[in-house]
């Protein structure tokens, strides 16, 4: 092969690996997302972080208002105004929120965990987060359509005071 020909590879082989690694995945993030954690270290309330709320403000076009998640020791969670993207098909803004109460648990999806959510009220709602950290404060990722677009709802635990 000409040498070329050799550089010429080189750079493809390059570009594609820095593609791949720009890709919104959770242990790009920096965090070690394959060991599981427990559930006593989830409990807590979490929020958007700020670059979520410019995406659902800008990319979503939703009013301003408050969204948090409350993950509770007995296994129950309580979910306020959620934009409902996150569970459209292709994350296509309908303009709504989703709120209720229901049952949260840890599964292991691929290499890392998530946390699903079965809602009891609205009954029949259900969506997963995936669980990005390995120690405080924990991230829940919500990844809005094909997580290749790269629109992801980072609802980061607040800090014990």
């Amino acid at each position: 092969m000409s040498p070329i020909k050799k550089l010429v590879l080189c750079a493809v082989v390059l570009m594609l690996s820095s593609l791949m690694c720009a890709l919104p995945n959770p242990q790009n993030a920096g965090f070690d997302t394959r060991l599981k954690v427990q559930s006593t270290d989830l409990m807590g309330k979490y929020a958007p972080i700020g670059s979520t709320l410019q995406l659902i403000r800008d990319k979503g076009r939703y009013k301003a208002v408050e969204s948090y998640v409350i993950l509770s020791l007995d296994d129950t969670f309580e979910m306020s105004n959620m934009p409902d993207w996150w569970r459209t098909p292709g994350g296509e803004p309908k303009g709504g929120f989703d709120s209720g109460r229901g049952k949260w648990s840890i599964a292991k999806n691929k290499d890392w965990y998530e946390v699903r959510f079965e809602f009891s009220s609205p009954a029949g709602l259900k969506g997963t987060a995936t669980l990005v950290g390995d120690r405080a404060p924990q991230q829940l990722w919500f990844y809005v359509g094909d997580p290749k677009d790269e629109r992801i709802m980072i609802f980061e635990q607040a800090r014990a005071k």
